[in-house]
């Protein structure tokens, strides 16, 4: 599935802001089958096509067996509605500068709502819930039963930690590319105490387009103030520091139902010369192998 298909310079100027203020974009793939507008996609389990082994002697019989993927039904439950008056301007003399400030401002907004859910949806998953976080996965969904794995930060440099949790993500067989580290402030102070991290000015400019901010131990790192609160250690709360995963196993579904557009404010009766920027925007993260994800403690 591509990305968002716009039809607006309105729902341009959105997405261009979300984009660049969207932390987790490159973490998550956008690979689903159907319209997020729909209310619910199909998004394979498996980042690779499953094989079989074939049989000559079965040709022309009725005995030939087919590889068949796992799929997630993926309800889309985020639906964010843009609804912002604009006192002093009817819709046809709306100043292009007001304008692209407040779209620019949804964007924003958009991108906080989205790296919101994106990472409680990825702190769930490794504890073997569902996006909600309340309820564990059902046991007719490919993930049951499945977590994470939760480490401890027991040396004083991070990146013997993260050279560890890099052997197990290729023992797990997760491709060495792309693979990222997701910090909040305290991990990437962490980050920066080790003298093994490459810094951002030191990063080629194909990474730095992705968000990544520097590079530890063979993952490109990326920073976001949502990524907040405790995991139980032990029966011991410890802070979290950082995920580590990769988007083959993640994805993001998104998309427009209404894109954004500008309507007079005359049909309100309490409204008076002013106008409304309107949109809705529907939005939702899966993840799809838990056991692929590593969550760093203090």
């Amino acid at each position: 599935m591509p990305s968002l298909t716009l039809k607006t310079d309105f729902g341009r100027i959105v997405v261009a802001k979300l984009r660049k203020e969207l932390k987790t974009r490159a973490l998550f793939n956008q690979n689903y089958r159907g319209e997020a507008a729909a209310g619910a996609v199909m998004i394979p389990v498996t980042p690779a096509s499953t094989l079989i082994d074939y049989n000559k002697g079965s040709i022309g019989s009725n005995t030939v067996s087919y590889a068949e993927n796992s799929y997630i039904n993926c309800v889309i439950d985020q639906d964010k509605a843009l609804s912002k008056y604009i006192d002093g301007y009817q819709a046809n003399a709306l100043p292009y500068e007001v304008l692209k400030d407040e779209l620019e401002k949804a964007g924003y907004a958009f991108a906080l709502a989205e790296d919101t859910h994106a990472i409680n949806t990825l702190k769930y998953a490794i504890n073997g819930k569902d996006k909600g976080g309340v309820n564990a996965f059902a046991s007719t969904d490919p993930r049951y039963q499945k977590t994470g794995t939760v480490v401890s930060l027991s040396t004083a440099d991070i990146y013997e930690k993260v050279v560890e949790i890099y052997g197990a993500m290729t023992d797990k067989g997760v491709s060495a590319e792309n693979r990222w580290m997701l910090v909040n402030g305290a991990g990437y102070g962490k980050v920066l105490a080790s003298n093994k991290a490459i810094r951002g000015g030191d990063l080629s400019q194909e990474i730095l387009l992705t968000g990544a901010i520097a590079q530890i131990g063979g993952f490109n790192v990326y920073q976001s103030g949502n990524l907040t609160g405790t995991q139980s250690v032990s029966e011991v709360d410890k802070d979290i520091y950082a995920i580590f995963g990769h988007a083959d196993f993640c994805t993001r579904v998104e998309s427009f139902v209404v894109e954004p557009f500008v309507v007079d404010g005359n049909g309100d009766a309490n409204v008076v010369g002013g106008s409304f920027v309107k949109g809705r925007f529907v939005f939702t993260h899966e993840v799809l192998q838990p056991d692929a994800f590593w969550l760093l403690c203090a």
